[in-house]
């Protein structure tokens, strides 16, 4: 490699530090700047860890199903970290290392294909991707499998000239180390994998011994696809569902299709970062418009490229423009039970797919890009100090737990101008701190992800919080806290603290009688469950009942 050659790739590189900079930067000096779902992982992972212990406060409610599931790959890197570092640092590391490595595989991809010659755009482009709503939405096992999507395919890419059994053995360990990643990202790069040998322009003797390599590469992880599917087949059938895309004759129903699917947009479309509220001009600021101007420069680009070099990538912009149909016209799930943000899901890794099949990028497409970096790097500062704002309150609240408490999480107000809410499962750090018990627990809710409650264990409807917290519209009002009191009333017997997150509440009208609060701080609220003989309310009986099982809960369970 010449010293030339050595200077440009170093280039590259530093062009992707200098904008993935600014939301390092956030990550790690604002406080509590956590995803949606980042506190529920942490939290899982802290009872992974904990029942690898003799003495854990969460062992007689939850059990580790320690089947070959995806979504391990996230829990145990977590549950690694949790022996070592603090829970908040924990996340950060996580944070950190769903960003950089989304950006530095969809680059190092770019490298192998295309070399450093003109790729500090698209360095530019890595990063934009990496700093994705999934990211924000804290999906972060998919994200490492996305990171995979992008080696998996740059290896076999690399080696598709002289294809052999060790470069088959590489794909076959990344695959696998994939499928305990997602199970979504694992399937997407199984079909990269054979859309690229279907359109590898070769000879006839040479196509069939690469795709005979690349269908071998897959057979040590096709067992590992079977159990996932008798689990599936075990909770309930695949339905695919159509959330925004009902009608696909209607224009209405696309606009909504679109902007649901679209993985870039933290904020509304006319939003302006640290500024409330939105105003239709401000949709210039949108990180989305300029990201889709530079997709017009390149797309202008590869009308003026070499025909030769286009087929030579016809397998990329294959392997891109079939997940970008699948984003923009498959379903967003396949039943409730299965996972959600399919489409979405697609859509990124179309966006990443395309990354090393462009040609190269002119001036307005770099500077499109630049501009779109930068303003995401300012929404994501705005979310950021919003989060810090909503959770470090809840942090605080630790005080007021003790080990072992079961506790219910009402949130009024949470919705943020984010996609994405902090709050929504910020509950979730007070049990990984405090040893609580947190019934919010969306995880524990679907069969993918390995904590469960033991099947012996009453408790209340896990997602029904989540539920509740969803009412935000002032005209649901009165049906929110009706759906609440009677949530607390069938399951007070499961309840000991509850904790409130509202700028302004009338705990009577929730139904809190039966308990006492123990602290306050701004929007945050512990409540207490008084002594059953201190009652005179209609809980008293339910209680009293509670109490008595408490003396004597019966055998628990072993796994």
């Amino acid at each position: 490699m010449t010293r030339s050659v050595e200077t440009r790739r170093a280039f590259v590189w530093l062009v992707l530090l200098v904008s993935l900079a600014p939301t390092l930067a956030a990550v790690w000096s604002v406080p509590w700047f956590v995803t949606q779902d980042g506190p529920a992982h942490l939290y899982n992972a802290q009872v992974i860890r904990a029942s690898l212990g003799a003495d854990s406060t969460y062992h007689n409610v939850y059990e580790v199903r320690w089947t070959p599931l995806p979504n391990w790959m996230g829990h145990l890197v977590l549950a690694g970290l949790l022996e070592i570092i603090s829970i908040k640092t924990a996340n950060r590391i996580m944070m950190t290392f769903t960003l950089v490595g989304v950006a530095a595989s969809a680059l190092w991809w770019r490298m192998r294909v295309a070399g450093p010659s003109g790729s500090a755009a698209f360095a530019l482009l890595s990063a934009l991707l990496a700093m994705n709503i999934a990211w924000m939405y804290g999906f972060w096992s998919f994200l490492l499998g996305t990171a995979l999507f992008s080696v998996t395919l740059a290896v076999w890419w690399t080696g598709r000239e002289h294809f052999s059994a060790r470069r088959a053995l590489l794909i076959a360990a990344l695959l696998t180390a994939g499928y305990f990643c997602h199970i979504v990202s694992l399937g997407l790069t199984l079909g990269g994998l054979a859309t690229l040998a279907a359109f590898e322009p070769a000879t006839n003797s040479r196509r069939r011994r690469l795709r005979a390599w690349t269908v071998a590469s897959a057979v040590p992880v096709l067992p590992l696809i079977a159990v996932y599917q008798r689990l599936m087949r075990g909770h309930g059938q695949m339905t695919p569902t159509w959330e925004e895309l009902k009608n696909p004759l209607s224009l209405a129903s696309w606009r909504g299709q679109l902007g649901w699917v679209e993985p870039i947009s933290l904020f509304g479309k006319t939003a302006a970062p640290f500024v409330e509220g939105s105003r239709p001009w401000f949709a210039g600021l949108s990180p989305l418009l300029w990201l889709v101007l530079a997709i017009v420069a390149l797309l202008v680009g590869v009308a003026k490229t070499d025909r030769k070099l286009l087929r030579d990538r016809l397998g990329l912009f294959a392997v891109a423009g079939g997940l970008l149909a699948g984003g923009l016209f498959g379903p967003d799930s396949l039943g409730a039970n299965h996972g959600n943000y399919l489409a979405l899901r697609l859509v990124l890794l179309a966006l990443i797919a395309s990354v090393p099949a462009w040609p190269y990028a002119c001036r307005t497409a770099t500077i499109a890009l630049a501009l779109a970096v930068a303003l995401q790097s300012a929404f994501i500062w705005d979310a950021a100090i919003r989060s810090n704002r909503a959770v470090g309150p809840i942090v605080a609240a630790r005080s007021a737990m003790q080990p072992g408490d079961r506790m219910g999480t009402l949130l009024i107000g949470a919705r943020a101008p984010t996609r994405s809410s902090p709050l929504l499962h910020a509950d979730c750090l007070l049990g990984a701190k405090t040893g609580a018990i947190v019934w919010a627990n969306y995880e524990s809710a679907f069969y993918y992800f390995p904590v469960q409650v033991r099947p012996a264990i009453p408790h209340p409807p896990i997602l029904e919080f989540e539920e509740i917290s969803r009412m935000d519209d002032p005209s649901q009002a009165d049906a929110r806290a009706d759906r609440w009191r009677r949530l607390l009333l069938s399951h007070a017997a499961e309840v000991d603290t509850v904790m409130v997150w509202a700028e302004d509440i009338d705990l009577d009208r929730y139904g809190f009688g039966p308990f006492k609060m123990t602290f306050h701080d701004g929007p945050v609220r512990i409540l207490r469950r008084r002594p059953a003989d201190s009652l005179t309310t209609d809980l008293h009986p339910v209680l009293q009942n509670r109490d008595a099982r408490l003396k004597d809960p019966g055998p628990v369970p072993v796994p």
